[in-house]
């Protein structure tokens, strides 16, 4: 005597999707239960792939020989807008130009907007060890895993000699710029330097 204890369940949503349901008795699962298995067909919508492009890192136009770079490079690509047809062609030229300066003169930022605080030569240091730490786990033999961690190590320690420095400096600015904020009392200001550095405080994992 035998019972009908074995289902499969389904959302009413996919109902339309289950096309056929079988009972495998031969399968040996060792319990009492029958192995029941089902077909089901699924049309998935296809998803678009945002690509997320970084910004600019514009604090470096605080500096004054940054800027004028990024001005004399950005009036050196103007020409072409002489020769565009209409206001729509000058307008994607001229966006071309600025973007292709800023490219070439500030480039873009790495990392988060939050961990704005990493100069660019930790970022390529934080690149090595993990350049070095993929390398490292793929050796089998226990003397080359041993080496490649030595220089794993060695490479920790740098990035997190940098990291300590890149904070550092970055503290002392921001509160110099939040103690000259004050004195213009410019408060609005002084509060979003504060904000910032309480964001910095909230997000320190590298």
């Amino acid at each position: 005597m035998t019972n009908e204890i074995d289902y499969i369940c389904i959302s009413s949503r996919w109902r339309l999707s289950l096309h056929d349901v079988q009972t495998f008795r031969g399968a040996d699962v060792g319990s009492d239960n029958n192995l029941v298995i089902a077909r089901i067909d699924l049309r998935l919508k296809k998803t678009k792939t945002v690509t997320s492009v970084r910004p600019f890192t514009t604090e470096k136009l605080k500096d004054s020989d940054v800027a004028n770079s990024f001005c004399m490079d950005g009036s050196n690509r103007f020409a072409p807008l002489q020769h565009a047809t209409d206001f729509t062609e000058q307008w994607k030229l001229f966006q071309d130009s600025i973007k292709d300066s800023a490219t070439n003169t500030i480039g873009r930022r790495w990392g988060s907007q939050k961990k704005c605080w990493i100069t660019d030569n930790s970022w390529l240091l934080i690149d090595k060890r993990k350049s070095v730490k993929i390398i490292r786990d793929q050796m089998i033999v226990e003397e080359t895993w041993q080496y490649k961690d030595e220089e794993y190590q060695t490479v920790d320690k740098e990035v997190k000699k940098e990291l300590q420095n890149d904070k550092r400096k970055w503290l002392d600015e921001k509160g110099a710029e939040t103690e000259e904020a004050a004195n213009r009392n410019d408060m609005r200001m002084a509060d979003a330097i504060q904000n910032c550095q309480g964001s910095y405080w909230r997000s320190r994992n590298y």
